[in-house]
């Protein structure tokens, strides 16, 4: 921890994104003109300095720079110059974290916490949420499209969110109806014959009813030399907005996204042909077909659709207001792909329903409080089989949860407050009639039939302190607990076996400043985490299966740094950099094959000591009124184990990432084109991966992230 608080103080300034919008460069394009960013419409107003988000993360809106956290916030515009059209493409923005892509599953790691085990029966580590409705695992791989604002809130969010919160949340909140009709649309063409196409329209019907349609098609050939790893994507969303009085708010939409690809398979690790990209013909464990060729005419195809609904409705009664927020998600992805050189065919579906309330007070007076209540429904069908019945499941997961909470701020002066928040939460796992496979001798199926059964009660809470050190200085600190439900062994032989919840204390110090008439951003925190019970896979060489484990002891640290500076009024630079000390403990476990494995004291997955990031962006006014806007953005990552068990080969080195954009805006600030370059270095870092025992024991295999990538972007705003 020393060692780590040395670089805190020591490293100079920290960046988080400057967010300038283009009606606001259009107004004063010779002063300094930033804004106040809107998350719920996607538009800005004009302010001094540096320009300043309007943050939901702690279910109220508040600017970031007076949330006591260190939300990381980007909005649309940030969104589209740097390229982002999936939850796998924000890892690039936030500090210490990873975002991994396994199917049409995202594996999100924020400081270290996070989840490598995708069944359906694993609550998520770090939740993900669509204006308000949480999206469970197998719905995070789909595009983001006509997106106002993306929130990461790193640590345990046990009191506002509950279960699958214990290390954070990411925030997703789509663009709002207009009141002005208005089209904006973008055509992008790449390398690999990419195509990708935006489209939203604002209709407003009256005074009180407004309508926007949004379109997303997004389309790719394979990165691989064998065509997987491609992508065809068709998205749609309508929303109403309705204000018939000063006091009631309804804001409801529905999406659809169906997803067409040919998955890469995973790549043995060192890589047998020679490249990240390259495959063989012949799977070097199997001699299988590379693709495979298997019964089905379809084999080696995922398709992927899904339905999302949701709504926001908002009453304000003077003194209190009401928010209740309705969702419903409905989701199935049919996927038949070669893992580690053999056939895996799997079905996995999502119903959910869930229902949130909750009453705040209104501003004027020294307490600010909340009180909520939620509950959610969710039935999951999840079926598998690897191989030769070498192993699956078949089965239907059902989740229930129940929660009340409640949160208050008391300003003791006028610059120094209190914050107390508490949670009581219920939450019910179940699969009857479960079957899980096993081979026969001659590699039928053999089939063990169990249920499952367990619920779970649990208190979080939460403190906190803050004060205004100054006209643009906050300090705070916090202490927030965080908890998961338990699950089961879902495979032979322990199919059935419970498996205990997951548990987290947070402490975080932090700081929020603004300098030099409102151009200097400085925000760094400093955060510890103590995990109990975490939930990991662990590889059995003597068996060549894998099971769950409680891992007893995790503890995380580090500090993160975050600012920006408004150089001049057409020179913006941005500057970050985190540390991160994460490790197990203690975690010795009992191998069925006979014998033990002492993990103990090795780093957790996805948790580099080090990344940084930097960023400028230069505008070149021109006569005509028209401008160039060049733009340039580098990370840096000291590199991370793709597991806990630091087998050799799952190892990511440290690398560097670079995109690129120049644009060309009109006068009139109606069109712009861009050409642009991402991964410029070309770095294929691991994504998701894990021990295999193919072709050798212990063996690595790992999907890999994009390659360089290369373009031209059109885009009107009428």
């Amino acid at each position: 921890m020393q060692k780590s608080l040395k670089i805190w103080m020591t490293t100079s300034a920290l960046v988080a994104p400057v967010f300038v919008s283009p009606a606001a460069a259009q107004e004063a394009p010779q002063e300094s003109a930033s804004v106040v960013y809107d998350s719920t419409t996607g538009k800005g107003a004009p302010a001094d300095g540096l320009g300043d988000i309007i943050v939901t993360a702690q279910k109220r809106s508040e600017t970031s720079q007076k949330t006591p956290a260190a939300v990381t916030a980007v909005n649309s515009e940030t969104l589209v110059a740097r390229g982002v059209t999936t939850l796998s493409s924000v890892e690039k923005l936030v500090p210490s974290a990873k975002f991994a892509v396994q199917g049409s599953e995202t594996q999100v790691f924020i400081r270290g916490v996070g989840s490598q085990v995708g069944n359906p029966n694993i609550p998520e580590s770090v939740a993900t949420q669509l204006n308000g409705v949480f999206l469970p695992r197998y719905t995070t791989g789909a595009g983001l499209f006509d997106v106002a604002q993306v929130e990461v809130l790193p640590g345990p969010q046990g009191t506002l969110y509950g279960r699958s919160a214990v290390g954070g949340v990411v925030n997703v909140n789509t663009r709002r109806p207009g009141w002005d009709f208005g089209v904006q649309a973008s055509l992008e063409k790449g390398n690999y014959d990419s195509t990708v196409l935006n489209g939203g329209i604002d209709v407003p019907l009256n005074d009180s009813v407004a309508v926007r349609g949004a379109v997303y098609f997004d389309k790719h050939d394979g990165y691989n030399n064998n065509g997987t790893y491609d992508k065809n994507a068709l998205a749609g969303r309508l929303s109403v907005l309705i204000e018939p009085t000063g006091t009631l708010s309804a804001f409801l939409w529905g999406s659809y996204y169906r997803g067409r690809s040919k998955p890469s398979p995973l790549q043995y690790v060192p890589y047998p042909a020679g490249g990240p990209y390259d495959y063989p013909e012949t799977d070097p464990a199997s001699a299988f077909a590379y693709p495979p060729d298997g019964l089905a005419t379809d084999y080696g195809k995922t398709r992927y659709r899904s339905w999302q609904f949701g709504g926001q409705i908002d009453l304000d009664l003077g003194a209190v207001s009401v928010t209740y927020i309705p969702g419903y998600i409905y989701a199935r992805d049919v996927t038949a792909r070669s893992i580690v050189g053999f056939k895996q065919d799997s079905v996995i579906g999502y119903k959910q329903l869930s229902n949130e309330v909750r009453v705040s007070s209104n501003n004027g007076s020294r307490l600010k409080w909340m009180v909520g209540f939620s509950q959610s429904h969710q039935s999951s069908p999840f079926y598998f089989v690897f191989g030769p019945n070498f192993g699956g499941v078949d089965m239907v997961v059902k989740m229930d949860a129940l929660a009340g909470y409640g949160e208050a701020t008391y300003s003791v002066t006028d610059s120094v407050r209190l914050t107390a928040g508490a949670r009581y939460s219920w939450d019910k796992l179940a699969a009857d009639n479960a079957e899980a496979f096993f081979p026969n001798p001659d590699f039928s199926r053999g089939i063990l039939s169990y249920d499952y059964s367990n619920s779970w009660k649990r208190f979080n809470w939460k403190l906190g302190v803050e004060a205004d050190a100054g006209p643009q200085s906050l300090v705070y600190a916090n202490v927030q607990t965080g908890f998961n439900p338990g699950t089961f062994q879902v495979s032979a032989p322990l199919q059935g076996e419970n498996i205990d919840p997951q548990k987290m204390i947070g402490f975080t110090l932090g700081s929020k400043n603004r300098f030099f008439d409102n151009r200097l951003q400085l925000n760094l925190e400093a955060f510890y985490y103590r995990y109990r019970d975490q939930i990991v896979q662990a590889y059995d060489v003597g068996t060549g299966g894998t099971e769950l484990y409680n891992a007893p002891h995790s503890r995380m640290y580090g500090v993160q740094l975050d600012g920006a500076f408004a150089v001049t009024p057409t020179t913006k630079l941005n500057l970050s950099a985190s540390t991160l000390n994460a490790k197990l403990r203690t975690f010795v476990v009992d191998l069925l094959s006979g014998g033990t494995a002492d993990y103990s004291g090795l780093v957790l997955p996805y948790s580099p000591k080090l990344t940084l990031s930097a960023g400028l962006e230069q505008t070149v006014p021109l006569a005509s009124g028209a401008q160039f806007r060049f733009r340039a953005d580098t990370s840096y990552n000291s590199g991370y184990w793709d597991t806990f068990s630091h087998q050799p080969d799952l190892r990511q080195k440290r690398f560097s990432k670079t995109d690129v954009s120049l644009t060309y805006t009109t006068a009139d600030r109606r069109f712009d084109v861009s050409v642009w370059g991402r991964n410029l270095e070309n770095e294929a870092t691991h994504a998701a991966a894990g021990e295999t025992g193919r072709p050798y024991p212990n063996a690595g295999a790992v999907y890999v992230e994009p390659p360089r990538t290369y373009g031209v972007t059109l885009r009107a705003n009428l």
